[in-house]
């Protein structure tokens, strides 16, 4: 089964996180590392305490088919981690890079929203937040994740969007995306 390395960082966004890790392992099968800056416990924007096993700095493309980075409030400080190198070698590799909410601001200082059709909070969220982004012309104003050549972007209202578009591209059959989104709504039948 496909493997993701999913980021986490201080005041991550629980309701970005849940879909992609919880359902991707226990129903898909989905291997899934879940690591944060010197695998340090990371607090959510809830106010979960979150203990990564695993170290973002020894997160290697070669070890996963994807790498998603979960939204948060830190994306939109100084104190942000530098995941431009990171996102980088995963693209070289040709592997899939997935950012939603905050984390596509991680995205665009990696310079690559500048060149591909993208996503996020709303249009001039990236613009406000970093200064090289040159790529508000391929914005695309959706409820829906945005994947244009293995990058993956999606609004932080949109966490299911954003899970079903990474299981689609991390291979699984279309039958069952469709099916997971599906199951979404049957609550409210």
């Amino acid at each position: 089964m496909p493997a993701l390395a999913i980021i986490l960082t201080p005041e991550y966004a629980d309701w970005e996180f849940a879909p992609i890790a919880a359902l991707g392992k226990e129903f898909y099968g989905y291997n899934i590392q879940i690591s944060s800056p010197n695998a340090e416990p990371v607090t959510s924007i809830a106010g979960l305490i979150s203990t990564p096993l695993y170290k973002l700095e020894n997160v290697k493309a070669e070890n996963f088919d994807a790498l998603v980075i979960i939204g948060g409030k830190i994306w939109e400080s100084d104190n942000c981690p530098d995941m431009t190198p990171l996102i980088l070698s995963f693209l070289s590799a040709n592997k899939i890079v997935a950012g939603i909410c905050g984390a596509t601001l991680a995205l665009a200082r990696a310079g690559i929203l500048n060149e591909r059709q993208h996503t996020s909070n709303n249009a001039n969220f990236i613009e406000d937040y970093v200064s090289k982004y040159s790529g508000s012309n391929l914005y695309i104003d959706t409820d829906k994740a945005v994947n244009d050549h293995n990058i993956i972007s999606a609004s932080g209202f949109s966490p299911h969007q954003f899970a079903a578009e990474i299981f689609r591209a991390t291979g699984m059959v279309e039958a069952d995306v469709v099916d997971y989104l599906r199951s979404l709504s049957a609550e409210f039948k």
